[in-house]
This record gives C-alpha cells, structure tokens and sequence, in this order.
C-alpha cells in the first residue's frame, strides 16, 4: 500500500516538474524513514522536488523512467559500497550521486568517488553544506546537459548542411558534384576488385515542350515527381544524380550490362506510367531514353563510362526514343 502511494505521488510530482520545466527533480534514497523526511523537507523548495526511496535499486529503476536531475544516496551505518558496478546505471544516464555516510576514512570516501559518486558527505552532516553541494551538482548536470543538447543540434545541422552541399534543391537527388566524386571512387572500387559497374543515363523525351505547353512549374513537377518515382526503384547500393537539366544519372555498383539493361527497362515502364495535369487541367504523360553502359577492360576512367553511357542515350533517342539501348564496343 505504501510503495504504491509512494508511485502514486512519484508521478504526481513528475507531471508538476514537466509542466515547470525549470523544476529540479531529486531522488532520496536509503537510510531510514526519519533521514529520507529529513531530507526531503530540507532539500525540498519552489524549484525543487524530493521524492524518497527506500533502496538504491529501486531510486535507479524510478530514476530510468523520469528526468531526474541528482540522487541523495544515504548508506545506512557503516556500509561500505554492495559492488563495484552499484552506481552504474544512474552514471549511465548522466544522473550525479551524493553519498551520506558515516564512515570517515580516506579509502571509504575513495571507494565510492571511484564508483562513480560525485560527492561525499560524512554524517552527521550540517544541511546548509549538503544543500550547496546538491545546487553545485545540479548545476553542473544540467550545464553538461545542455552542451550535450546543444551538440547534438549542432551535428544534426551539420549534417543537414552536408546533405544540402550533395542534394539537388528540386529533384531531391545527388547533384552534379556529388556524381563524379562517388563515379570516380566506384571506378576504383570497381577496378581494385575486378567487380562489375554500370551506369545509365536518362533523358526526359521532348522535355521542351512540357515547359512551353504548361509551363515550367508543371515542368518542375514533373522533374521532382519522376525523381521520386525512380528512387522507390532504387536498390539501397544505387546512386541517382541530376546530371543536368532533365538528365538523371544512375550508378550501378555490383551490376552488369544485363542487369543494368533490365534496371533501365523497369526503369522506363515507370516513368511511362506516371500520370500528370498541365494547363487548363489537361492531362499528360511523358516518356524518357536510356543509355546504359558498362565498365570494360579498355576504359581508363571513369569519364568513358559518362561518355559510353551519352553515347548510348543518343542512339536511344535517335531510334525513336521511349527505348533503352545498351553501349556495346565494337570488336577490333
């Protein structure tokens, strides 16, 4: 009945630090029932709550449910620490310990500093020592806190900035830049371990005439909505670039020219598939040429896959287009 009140009022006193979020939270826990009141009257005030605990366990389970800013850890008589991993769960969640006891040797007030307490306080105490002891230590948590905080929104935007610096802002695919650095390491790659590469090369059919029939902002939607029809078709190894205007390039690490071919082709069908409204809500769709190509044993960089790849977008357009042709190197 007890531990349930003690539950009950735990929560209660939790859901008015959230609303206060400048509230100190501390946990009391050991001793007997005349220390934790002790305690908690003292330590307790307007910006701070006390909630007790009879064990260390116990203040360490309730400890990893709510946002606890310091632990009063009272040992009773003359107890020396239960093992050397005690203070470790509330260490790992950044929870500081102050320890109350009453031995006063050196290697007693060692052995708890070296379990991870942050302070030591040899009974009988005085309150106004302990209390500036506890507000040192609160403070200090939530400055280290807030660093941590402050740092991981720090890398969060860094790598925000990163990904913006190798995204192109309307397709939402890798750019240009990006392309060529991650070609030219794949070529490496590709040629270190003798492994297959491809890359195809896509081109909007009649592009042009979808800007000056609806416009370029139905032409931008067409390029961002394409871009997001063919990523739901990449394998996570593939790497889909805006090459320029409405060219798409994708790499192909691990692929040969017959898989690469049936990419393209499935590829294709999807883009063919698509679906859109223009000026005056009339309705269209579009159609796109591919080339693709393949690493062989006569190029020499990664510039010849690019220029294989054009190569054979060209004959795809020139065969009628809304096809896919494959480079193949002329024997001799």
């Amino acid at each position: 009945m007890f531990l349930a009140l003690l539950h009950f009022n735990l929560k209660l006193t939790v859901r008015l630090v959230m609303m206060e979020q400048d509230k100190e939270l501390l946990f009391s826990v050991g001793s007997g029932a005349l220390m934790r009141e002790f305690l908690e009257r003292s330590l307790s005030s307007r910006d701070r709550s006390v909630v007790s605990f009879d064990s260390l366990q116990e203040g360490a389970r309730a400890a990893a449910r709510e946002p606890v800013d310091l632990v009063v850890y009272s040992v009773d008589g003359l107890k020396s620490p239960p093992d050397d991993r005690c203070l470790e769960p509330l260490a790992d969640r950044l929870i500081p310990v102050i320890v109350l006891s009453a031995m006063n040797g050196l290697e007693d007030r060692t052995s708890w500093l070296r379990r991870g307490a942050v302070d030591y306080v040899v009974k009988p105490f005085e309150i106004e020592d302990l209390s500036a002891r506890v507000d040192v230590q609160i403070r200090r948590i939530r400055v280290y806190r807030d660093l941590l905080s402050a740092n991981e929104r720090l890398s969060q935007e860094v790598k925000k900035m990163e990904r913006l610096a190798i995204v192109d802002g309307l397709t939402r695919l890798y750019n240009h830049r990006y392309f060529q650095e991650r070609l030219r390491a794949e070529f490496r790659r590709a040629r270190r371990y003798m492994s297959p590469l491809s890359l195809i090369m896509l081109d909007i059919d009649d592009f042009k005439e979808v800007n000056d029939l609806h416009g370029h902002q139905v032409g931008d939607l067409v390029l961002s909505t394409l871009s997001r029809a063919l990523k739901q078709e990449m394998r996570a190894s593939d790497l889909p670039a805006r090459y320029g205007g409405e060219e798409i390039v994708v790499i192909l690490p691990e692929t040969d020219r017959a898989s690469a071919c049936a990419i393209a082709e499935r590829l294709r069908k999807k883009i063919e598939g698509l679906r859109f409204t223009g000026r005056n809500n009339t309705p269209f769709s579009i159609t796109a040429s591919f080339g693709v190509t393949s690493l062989d044993n006569k190029m020499g960089s990664s510039a010849q896959l690019v220029e294989t790849a054009d190569d054979s977008l060209y004959v795809a357009k020139a065969s009628g287009k809304n096809r896919t042709s494959a480079f193949e190197r002329q024997s001799g």
